[in-house]
């Protein structure tokens, strides 16, 4: 995703959570997900349980697998979670805020959710019980047959039988939903305060965004959004310095009334079931 070019714009995502926190309320269906895979396929000391994240981020899902495992007393063990993301910025922060409860058995990786069969630890006969990709994001994969070619990788990893894939269409990225993403437009509008947000990781530094922040258009079935954004850094005398400004543009795709499910059903993926937030509708596929 353009907007995560740097280790700016990497925090700036947590923070953006941090602020709008309702926007990400899918954390009960990831744990019930999570908490499913046992029951689905009883534990093999010889296979541990593998959970996928694509599109991971900063591991913001597997921060609150792990939050719910403690809560919970489970151990760690016979578990594998792979986080994986295209932006080397994402997984370095990732890799820094990694849980320390997990961090033996998580791997953060660069990679393409358009390759999954390239990632180490994927390799050979699929073996995924979980895989997620959270928060809409199978949207950015805009470029024409880029989300197809997702769901057929999809199919190549996922434990047939008994692994479940999480893949969400957010009601902003879907025409059918305008009831939906007019109230869900309404809220970050209502969030929305212009004001400098500081750093928590670098010294002196504050985030800036100018007027037509998320500025958007729609050129057929994809939705351009312009991010642009200053980074700050103040003196001990109040003086400003600009120490980075862009504007980079983030292509999304938009969803047809029943288009998904059609591509995902000529991938090869079968739908187990579909579960509402106020955000999205996030649908549940197996493989035969």
């Amino acid at each position: 995703m353009a907007a995560y070019h740097s280790p700016y714009y990497a925090e700036v995502y947590d923070l953006g959570l941090a602020r709008t926190p309702w926007a990400c309320d899918d954390a009960a269906i990831y744990l019930d997900a999570y908490k499913q895979m046992s029951s689905l396929r009883p534990r093999d000391p010889s296979h541990d349980y593998l959970v996928l994240d694509v599109g991971t981020g900063t591991g913001r899902v597997f921060r609150q697998i792990a939050e719910y495992m403690i809560q919970e007393n489970i151990s760690p063990a016979y578990n594998r979670f792979i986080g994986v993301d295209i932006s080397p910025h994402m997984i370095s922060r990732a890799k820094e805020i990694v849980p320390k409860s997990l961090a033996s058995r998580i791997t953060y990786t660069v990679g393409s959710a358009l390759d999954l069969q390239a990632i180490e630890g994927l390799q050979g006969p699929p073996k995924v019980d979980l895989l997620i990709f959270a928060y809409a994001s199978i949207s950015l994969l805009s470029e024409p047959g880029a989300a197809e070619k997702f769901l057929r990788q999809v199919v190549k990893v996922l434990r047939p039988g008994t692994g479940r894939a999480y893949i969400p269409i957010g009601y902003l990225f879907d025409d059918g939903r305008q009831s939906e993403a007019d109230k869900i437009n309404q809220r970050y509008a209502d969030a929305s305060t212009r004001t400098d947000m500081p750093s928590k990781k670098y010294p002196n530094v504050f985030y800036r965004f100018p007027e037509g922040y998320m500025a958007t258009r729609r050129e057929g079935n994809i939705v351009k959004y312009a991010v642009p954004m200053q980074v700050v850094e103040k003196g001990t005398g109040g003086q400003e310095r600009v120490i980075e400004a862009e504007s980079p543009t983030t292509s999304v795709r938009m969803w047809g009334d029943g288009e998904f499910l059609l591509e995902a059903q000529m991938a090869g993926l079968q739908l187990v079931e579909a579960k509402r937030t106020f955000n999205e509708t996030s649908y549940v596929f197996c493989v035969a």
